[in-house]
């Protein structure tokens, strides 16, 4: 049946354009910047350095 196919491709694209228009609006809004506004501290270890001279100082 027609109305089906047309039912699924119009819910589809409902869908993927109410996703597109709350991430313009978040760009617009917030500035691309939805996250927590405190760094979070790294995993990593900061870097300490290396007794070995990897590039010649000369």
């Amino acid at each position: 049946m027609i109305y089906r196919n047309w039912s699924l491709l119009s819910s589809t694209v409902v869908i993927w354009g109410s996703v597109g228009a709350a991430g313009l609006a978040g760009i617009f809004l917030f500035g691309g910047k939805v996250t927590n506004h405190r760094a979070a501290p790294s995993p990593f270890p900061p870097e300490t350095p290396s007794p070995i001279p990897l590039r010649p100082t000369a």
